[in-house]
């Protein structure tokens, strides 16, 4: 099944269900509520890392044709 955790986040998330193929930039997006897009890295298979310094709140996190809301904290 497809997800992501944890939710809240501090910077990791998993991404489950999707092949390590998937994980990149063209098939996963980042923004926060005002629609800017943030920037994060790959730091594993399944896993990205969004910016410690972001600040905390909603961010909405596109992986494909999915959207899922997440919240820093």
């Amino acid at each position: 099944t497809f997800g992501i955790f944890p939710n809240p986040f501090k910077s990791d998330l998993q991404i489950t269900g999707v092949s390590a193929s998937d994980v990149n930039r063209r098939s996963i997006k980042l923004y926060n509520v005002a629609g800017k897009e943030i920037n994060y890295t790959i730091s594993g298979s399944n896993a990205i890392t969004i910016d410690a310094n972001a600040p905390r709140g909603v961010y909405i996190l596109r992986v494909m044709e999915r959207t899922f809301k997440l919240i820093k904290e």
